[in-house]
């Protein structure tokens, strides 16, 4: 049997890099973002931006796209400093490594992770170690480049786990279930039928899901289809 890949999304969901994200929107943009402030614009630009989330963003979106780089430039000089695992995410991670049905793969919009050696030296400072993941993969469609390196048949039995409601509806696109967390920049509050409250429950919910696919059923999927 082929592995059952496991899908994770990295900042917010593994890696708490908010302050990356409050330090820089506020050095570029002149602002003084408080924590939950930066959190609502990961939220607001992670879903779809309309006049009414215009008005409601402390930093106009235009000026977001026209500054990307910038902001990409200082995040990703600030996340050596400032990023760290979110408690208990390693010690996680770790667990599903050692069962031999898995492979654990991040996906993300970082371009960034793309550079094999940012990608060692982010890694080696915040595991310590050789980092738990067989795959890394970053585009700005997590559709496109996830159907890209799985087949259709390993995707079926996979899932993905994040903390946006972007990710949620990348989930829904490949239909597989989407994971939420209750950390990171929504605070769990996302449209999905599983909110893992801690990385305890996230395990169960993962060996539940693989358990039933191991068996021919269509794990949590499952549990979603029974419920509508």
């Amino acid at each position: 049997m082929e592995k059952i890949p496991i899908f994770f999304d990295f900042g917010g969901t593994i890696v708490d890099n908010i302050k990356v994200g409050q330090i820089s929107f506020n050095s570029i943009f002149k602002k003084n973002l408080s924590v939950a402030e930066t959190k609502s614009m990961y939220q607001n630009m992670s879903g779809k931006i309309n006049i009414k989330t215009l008005f409601r963003m402390p930093i106009n979106p235009i000026s977001m796209f026209l500054k990307r780089k910038d902001v990409s430039k200082m995040q990703n000089e600030l996340i050596f400093h400032h990023a760290e695992l979110f408690p208990l995410s390693k010690e996680f991670l770790l667990k599903l490594k050692s069962r031999s049905e898995f492979e654990l793969v991040i996906v993300t919009q970082n371009p960034q992770l793309k550079d094999k050696q940012f990608v060692n030296n982010l890694f080696n400072k915040l595991f310590d170690a050789d980092h738990p993941f067989d795959l890394i993969l970053s585009d700005f469609d997590k559709v496109k480049i996830i159907k890209k390196h799985f087949s259709a048949e390993q995707i079926s039995k996979s899932l993905l786990v994040g903390d946006l409601q972007n990710d949620m509806s990348i989930a829904k696109k490949l239909g597989i279930p989407g994971i939420g967390v209750a950390w990171g920049y929504a605070n769990g509050k996302l449209k999905t039928h599983y909110i893992a409250r801690d990385f305890d429950s996230l395990y169960s919910l993962v060996d539940s899901h693989v358990k039933s696919v191991k068996k021919g059923g269509k794990g949590l999927l499952e549990k979603i289809e029974s419920r509508i």
